[in-house]
């Protein structure tokens, strides 16, 4: 999860420099080319923008089982049992 926030946070400054670039054209002198980086500066804005909405849907789609990974599942599956016989061999001590 911490991989999408920084992912967020680079969209985010992409934005804000892809604004910048917008607002640096309008101090060149020729019109064309003040039209074509502004309208070039819109076109990137526009698909950071569907980026980040992408990453929103990532955000609230729920793990489905086919998503988990079947190694860490079964090294989840050996510490448990692990953690469940210390548990139970504390136990015994315990009880004599």
């Amino acid at each position: 999860m911490i991989e999408l926030l920084h992912v967020d946070d680079t969209l985010s400054e992409a934005k804000i420099f892809t604004h910048a670039i917008y607002l640096a054209a309008a101090g060149l002198n020729d019109k064309q080319d003040i039209n074509a980086i502004q309208v070039i500066a819109c076109e990137i804005s526009d698909r950071l923008s569907k980026a980040r909405d992408m990453l929103d849907e990532i955000r609230e789609k729920p793990t489905s089982v086919a998503d988990l990974d079947p190694s860490r599942m079964l090294e989840a599956i050996r510490a448990e049992k692990t953690r469940r016989a210390a548990l139970k061999a504390a136990e015994d001590n315990a009880n004599g």
